[in-house]
């Protein structure tokens, strides 16, 4: 009889069979129960990527990826006005040059 030992960290139970699965990070073969699916920050939420990682691979989600939450614009000003000029009670000390 031949025997059937997986490669990498599967265990292989004949009264309760599992399915196998390969981590898409490191390539060892895992019981697909022990794989995690990684997420990642895509807009404002955390969404899987599609790929199933073991718990030595499995990253935390970079938080710096994620957008800026930016507060709301203030209420504009209902029939606004220009400033009025202030009167200047000074002359500025500027003298312009003569042109001979």
């Amino acid at each position: 009889m031949g025997g059937f030992s997986p490669k990498g960290h599967a265990r292989v139970d004949p009264a309760k069979p599992q399915a196998f699965g390969i981590c898409d990070c490191c390539g060892f073969l895992y019981l697909r129960a022990e794989l995690y699916g990684q997420v990642a920050w895509m807009g404002n939420q955390l969404r899987q990527t599609g790929f199933l990682h073991c718990s030595t691979c499995l990253d935390v989600p970079n938080p710096t990826v994620r957008p800026i939450k930016l507060p709301a614009d203030p209420p504009p000003v209902f029939n606004p006005r220009p400033d009025k000029p202030q009167p200047t009670t000074s002359r500025p000390d500027y003298v312009p040059p003569k042109i001979p």
